[in-house]
């Protein structure tokens, strides 16, 4: 019962001084909206680098192409499927190998052109990337193996080229890629950006049907590896450079112009960064609160000076130092504790707006926990704010007090 007397004093006070009392959140809510805001933007792109990277958490090395800083690009700068092949028959570590070459060209369906990215690729991929085939199916061994002009659409293509379900069995062109001919056999499941690789905007051929212009070879963008052993990954790794630097005939003491990435390490290194941006962001929040809760302090201190004569009337009525203590401790976290519910309501408002608006490539996610922080952190700076305006008042003389005009 004594809590919800403090609690209807203090909004009885915030009643009467309802001007005053809105001064006193608006820094609160600029403090609070800041540090829920960003801690949204940081969840948001926590998640959607992990959604990028997730696919690729799948394998245990990636296989980049390189050139060396000392020389220009050539021929021995990009990967090839011969690279492909030294490496899935000499390395008795790996389990599996899956490469694959990005590329973009249009495609077209009867009168319908549309842009694409065209990824050409091994069925294998579609285990590391787990794809889901809405209609007809995903690439198989056999389209490989006969090196088929065959391709998998993705959602946004198949969309885009207004065809239903009907088109699974029909014949496009990729006037980009050498305008052949490919009957699609599938089409997938909407995927979003994954693994770096803008899977609903592709078209997927088998690698071993294209060819690029680097004299005839098939070049390939990255590989990815499947161990037998994981707790084997170095010797694994070094293996596989080993392999490279033969099937490339790099020299004895020439830099590798291939890069060999657990793909672990790049999670872990996404999270260091992730962890640096919460603490810069985090730091901008802990200013703004600064500075909003110097603002309360102020107009706790103003209100303690204008409710002298009041606190001389409850103190000879009874009232205790504790009581006008926590009367005026509970007001301050009220009123803090409220502007950080507005600035959580701003701050969902505009994750809703963006989210609507398509924003750029820029998400922000409010999670409960990042609601209970604000919550949490509005009422500690009112409290901590508040505290030294409430003693003040609570240690004024009470006959004092009362002669105070």
């Amino acid at each position: 019962m004594w809590g919800i007397e403090m609690l209807r004093v203090a909004l009885s006070a915030m009643a009467q001084n309802k001007l005053r009392a809105f001064l006193t959140m608006l820094g609160i809510i600029i403090g609070v909206f800041s540090v829920v805001a960003m801690m949204a933007f940081g969840e948001g792109m926590k998640r959607s680098i992990l959604a990028r990277l997730g696919s690729m958490a799948e394998s245990d090395l990636t296989i980049y192409p390189g050139p060396v800083f000392n020389r220009g690009w050539g021929d021995r700068d990009i990967l090839t499927m011969d690279d492909y092949t030294a490496i899935r028959d000499e390395c008795p570590d790996v389990r599996s190998l899956v490469p694959s070459f990005q590329g973009s060209s249009t495609i077209q369906f009867r009168d319908k052109m549309e842009s694409a990215t065209i990824l050409a690729t091994t069925p294998g991929f579609g285990d590391v990337m787990h794809l889901v085939p809405r209609i007809g199916r995903v690439l198989a061994p056999s389209d490989a193996e006969y090196s088929r002009r065959v391709c998998v659409l993705g959602a946004n293509v198949a969309a885009k080229l207004t065809a239903g379900p009907r088109i699974v069995g029909d014949v496009v062109r990729l006037p980009g890629w050498g305008s052949a001919s490919f009957q699609v056999v599938g089409v997938l499941e909407p995927r979003g950006q994954t693994g770096f690789i803008p899977i609903d905007g592709c078209v997927i051929v088998p690698i071993q049907t294209s060819r690029n212009q680097y004299q005839g070879k098939i070049r390939v963008t990255v590989m990815f590896v499947r161990l037998v052993d994981n707790h084997r990954l170095i010797a694994a790794a070094s293996d596989i450079a080993r392999v490279l630097r033969r099937s490339k005939r790099l020299a004895r003491g020439e830099s590798n112009n291939f890069n060999i990435t657990p793909t672990l390490s790049l999670v872990q290194i996404t999270g260091r960064i992730q962890q640096i941006l919460d603490a810069f962001l985090a730091g901008i929040g802990v200013i703004s609160l600064g500075v909003g809760g110097i603002g309360v302090m102020n107009i706790m201190l103003a209100s303690v000076s204008e409710r002298t004569r009041e606190i001389g009337i409850r103190k000879s009525l009874g009232a205790t130092r504790f009581g006008i203590l926590a009367q005026f401790a509970t007001e301050a976290v009220v009123l803090c504790a409220a502007g950080g519910c507005v600035a959580i309501l701003l701050a969902y408002g505009l994750a809703r707006l963006i989210a609507r608006g398509g924003g750029g490539g820029i998400t922000l996610v409010i999670t409960p926990h990042s609601v209970a922080i604000g919550l949490a952190v509005s009422a500690t700076v009112g409290l901590i704010f508040g505290i030294g305006p409430a003693w003040r008042a609570a240690r004024l003389d009470p006959v004092e007090a009362l002669r105070h005009e």
